[in-house]
Formats: structure tokens, C-alpha cells, sequence
């Protein structure tokens, strides 16, 4: 559990500025998966004889399996974009899952071997097979709930930027609006925007910053920010755009947005 847990949330909190309560909880999510481990750990107790033993490594066989496929699975669903932080997490939970199953078969197979060892392991697969089923309901539906969870991120991106932009050019007269993107974050030492966003991925969307040309003293007056989903039509069907004078507009359309598109209520 801790070995989940630590590099999980680790990943969530190496960018302080996050707060998005649904990262939290997904760690959460994984729980009812873990308790099974402690079957598996009361079988492997010293004092257990052979048989409550291979019950114990056929539990973990099942449960690592499943968790493996969850894991594999989310990370198929996300291929590897949507958020890299969720998929490193998943990728590190998928590779434990292997060990202890390698792990579970190798001490199997170092013990003596008898013909109702078979009737031990299938009468454990129920674990998995009722996982994997739950999971084939479940996991698709969350992910079609968290499409709008990525639109109204974009957008909430979106005002940050804005805001972002506002206060740059009020602390940087002399060059009024940042140019892009990575001046607004922590690396130009300026920390308006998250250093996720200042990448110009996050949630699910691309987002585009394109400055106007300086004016005559060397001041960006007028710039356009674009925030398209990473995937259209699996991380959101809504194409945001914005400028200098903060409003801002949406398409559902798939292409980039203009200052045409209708304003967004």
C-alpha cells in the first residue's frame, strides 16, 4: 500500500499549485483492490500449512492480476497525454502488480506441487473475472463523466491565463503582455500560471498563446490564447478562445476557435 501510495501521491503534489479534489481521490478509488492483500499475507504466515499457502499466492496472483489490467487499461484510455503525472502513477502500479505475481509464482513453484493445486487457483479467480466485469461498466462511464470535468478545467486554464496576463503587463510596463506561455510560469520566475499549464497541457487541452507583434515601443498590446482538447471527442468536444479583452468564446466545432465564435456564458 505504501509502495502505491507514496509515488502516487508524490506525482499529484510535485506541483504544488494543483488542487484538483479528483487527483486526491483517486488513490481512493484503488482502495477496495488492496484488501485483498490481507488474505493473501494471513495465508503466508509462518505457521501455515501448505495449503492455506498456495491459497495465499493464488489470491495474489488474482488480485495483481487485476490490478495490472485496471492499470493497463487506464493507461490505454489516457494513452499517455492526457495526463503524464496519472499515467507515470498507473505505469508504476502495473509494473509492482507484475513483481507480485512473478513473485507469487515463482514461491509456488518452489514448493511441492499436487493435483488439486489447480482447483486451488481457480476457485480464487472470481476476483478478478468480478473485477474485470465491474470494471468494463464502471470505468467507461467515468471517463465519459470526466469530459465535462476537462471542459470546465479548460476554461477555468483559460481565466487563468487571462488573469495571469493582466498582472504581467501591470508589473511589466515596459513590455506589456507576456509572449508566451512559459513567461507567465515559475520558470521565468514570474509563477502566474502552474508550471503544468505553462507547459500548454493540461486536463486534457492544448493550450496556445500567440502575441501580436510589439508596438512602436516595443509594448505587446494584443495577444490570443487557444485552449483545443487534446483528443476531440474523448476529452471534450468544446474549443475555447480568449484575447486581451478577457471574453471569452467557444466552438464544438473540431478546429481551432476564432473571435467569431459565439461568447461563452
Amino acid at each position: 500500500m505504501l509502495a502505491i501510495l507514496v509515488p502516487w501521491y508524490a506525482a499529484i503534489f510535485s506541483d504544488f499549485s494543483r488542487r484538483d479534489l479528483f487527483e486526491l481521490l483517486i488513490p481512493i478509488f484503488f482502495f477496495p483492490l488492496w484488501l485483498p492483500y490481507a488474505w493473501v499475507f494471513w495465508g503466508l504466515r509462518s505457521n501455515a500449512d501448505a495449503q492455506k499457502v498456495k491459497k495465499g499466492l493464488a489470491v495474489a496472483v488474482g488480485c495483481g492480476s487485476l490490478i495490472f489490467l485496471l492499470c493497463s487499461f487506464l493507461l490505454v484510455v489516457t494513452s499517455f497525454n492526457a495526463d503524464r503525472q496519472l499515467a507515470i502513477a498507473c505505469a508504476l502500479v502495473a509494473l509492482l502488480q507484475v513483481a507480485l505475481v512473478a513473485g507469487a509464482m515463482t514461491a509456488y513453484y518452489s514448493m511441492k506441487r499436487e493435483p488439486k493445486d489447480l482447483h486451488i487457483l481457480a476457485a480464487r479467480l472470481w476476483v478478478p473475472v468480478v473485477g474485470i466485469a465491474v470494471a468494463a461498466i464502471v470505468v467507461p462511464n467515468l471517463f465519459i463523466r470526466e469530459r465535462p470535468h476537462d471542459e470546465a478545467s479548460g476554461v477555468g486554464s483559460l481565466r487563468d491565463i487571462i488573469t495571469a496576463q493582466v498582472e504581467y503587463a501591470r508589473a511589466h510596463p515596459d513590455k506589456g503582455f507576456a509572449s508566451s506561455l512559459v513567461e507567465l510560469g515559475p520558470e521565468s520566475g514570474a509563477a502566474l500560471i502552474d508550471s503544468v499549464l505553462a507547459s500548454g497541457r493540461k486536463s486534457g487541452y492544448v493550450f496556445i498563446l500567440t502575441a501580436a507583434p510589439p508596438d512602436a515601443h516595443g509594448r505587446i498590446t494584443h495577444y490570443t490564447v487557444i485552449a483545443r482538447p487534446q483528443k476531440y471527442g474523448k476529452q471534450g468536444t468544446h474549443s475555447f478562445f480568449t484575447d486581451e479583452s478577457g471574453v471569452q468564446r467557444f466552438t464544438t466545432d473540431d478546429r481551432a476557435p476564432t473571435a467569431q465564435d459565439p461568447e461563452l456564458q
